[in-house]
C-alpha cells in the first residue's frame, strides 16, 4: 500500500464493525454493484462517529476481488481472504493510497497531492481499480486544494477518491461540489451507549457520551485515555478561577500545556450546555460572548497561526471573570 503518512501499523482490519453505519455501507455497496459508485466521495460529520472506519471499509471493498463478483450488496464487502484483502491488511496494496499530513496537526502539502495525481493516472497493478483515501481533507493548504481540484475536474477511469472531513466548510466550495457529499451523524443514544458499554466495563460511560456529544468512538477514547478525569480537572480549575480561589495566570500556564483542540472542545461543550443552566453562575450573554471568543481561538489553532496560547487563555479567563 502506498501511504503518504508517518504512522505505521503491522496489520489493519478493514471490516466495518460499527452497526450504526451498516445501512450506509450497504447503500454504498449497492452503488458499487450497480456501477454507480461516484468517482469522488466526501464523508463528513463530527469526530468519533466512524468516518475513517467507513472510508477504509469502502476502500477495501472497492479493491476486494471477491466483492467485485458479488451479486448482492451485503456480499459486496471486503472478504478479508483474497489477495487484495491480504495486501490491504498488510498495508502493502499497490493500488491503494492514503494521504495524511506528514506530521500530526500539520497541513497536507501540494507535493503530496501531486504524488496523488501521479498515482491516480497510473494503471492498476493488482485490482481492477485504484483508490485514494484523503484525511483530514480540510488539512490541505490552498496550493494542495487547487492541485486536487484539477484531479477532481478530470477524474481518471476506475479510480476513486474518498475524502474525509470533520470540517467540510473549510474545503473549497469547488471541491465540495465535485464530490458526492455524505454526512454522518451520531447514532441514537441507546445504540451509542450499548456499543461503548460493550467495550468499557468501568464507570463513566454516560458522562463520557455526554461530553462527546453522543459520539461513541470519541467517548470510548476518552474513557480509555483518562481524558474524562483531565476534563473534570480543567472545569474544576475554571470554576475556581470564577470563584476567585485560583490564580488566572497560573491556570492559563497549565492550560497552555494541554492539547488546544481538546481544551477548546471541553470548554465549548461546557458552554453549550451552560446556555441552558447556570451552574457556573454565568449569564446567557456572557456564555455567548465566551463561546464566540473560543470559536476565534479555534480558527487560529486550526489555521496554524503563531499564537501565544498562554496569553490567549489569560485574556479569556480574565474576561470570563469580568462582570456582565
Amino acid at each position: 500500500m502506498n501511504n503518504i503518512a508517518t504512522a505505521e501499523q503491522a496489520e489493519k482490519n478493514y471490516t466495518l464493525t460499527l452497526p450504526w453505519l451498516f445501512p450506509l455501507m450497504e447503500q454504498f455497496t449497492r452503488q458499487m454493484l450497480e456501477g454507480r459508485f461516484p468517482s469522488a466521495v466526501l464523508l463528513s460529520g463530527p469526530e468519533g462517529v466512524g468516518k475513517i472506519q467507513l472510508a477504509e471499509s469502502l476502500a477495501a471493498s472497492l479493491l476486494c476481488t471477491h466483492s467485485a463478483a458479488a451479486e448482492t450488496p451485503r456480499a459486496r464487502l471486503p472478504c478479508g481472504e483474497c489477495k487484495s484483502c491480504r495486501l490491504m491488511r498488510g498495508l502493502t496494496h499497490p493500488d491503494f493510497l492514503a494521504v495524511e499530513p506528514e506530521e500530526a496537526g500539520k497541513v497536507i502539502k501540494v507535493d503530496q497531492i501531486r504524488a496523488l495525481t501521479d498515482f491516480v493516472y497510473a494503471r492498476p497493478q493488482i485490482a481492477q481499480r485504484r483508490v485514494v483515501l484523503l484525511h483530514p481533507a480540510e488539512a490541505m493548504n490552498l496550493n494542495a486544494s487547487n492541485a486536487l481540484l484539477k484531479t477532481l475536474e478530470e477524474p481518471s477511469a476506475d479510480t476513486f477518491l474518498i475524502l474525509v472531513s470533520s470540517h467540510p466548510a473549510r474545503l473549497l466550495p469547488t471541491i465540495r461540489s465535485r464530490c458526492l457529499k455524505t454526512s454522518l451523524s451520531v447514532p441514537n443514544a441507546e445504540a451509542a451507549r450499548r456499543w461503548v458499554a460493550e467495550r468499557w466495563t468501568g464507570e463513566g460511560v454516560d458522562r463520557a457520551l455526554l461530553n462527546a456529544h453522543g459520539a461513541p468512538l470519541r467517548a470510548l477514547e476518552a474513557l480509555e485515555g483518562g481524558d474524562d478525569d483531565q476534563r473534570m480537572a480543567v472545569l474544576e480549575g475554571w470554576r475556581n478561577v470564577l470563584s476567585g480561589t485560583q490564580d488566572v495566570f497560573a491556570m492559563a500556564e497549565e492550560w497552555a500545556k494541554l492539547e488546544p483542540e481538546k481544551l477548546l472542545d471541553w470548554l465549548m461543550s461546557t458552554l453549550h450546555g451552560q446556555a441552558r443552566s447556570v451552574t457556573l453562575g454565568l449569564g446567557e450573554l456572557k456564555v455567548q460572548a465566551l463561546y464566540s471568543e473560543l470559536l476565534d481561538i479555534a480558527r487560529g489553532v486550526s489555521e496554524k497561526r503563531n499564537l501565544s496560547l498562554q496569553l490567549l487563555w489569560e485574556n479569556w479567563l480574565i474576561r470570563s471573570k469580568a462582570r456582565e
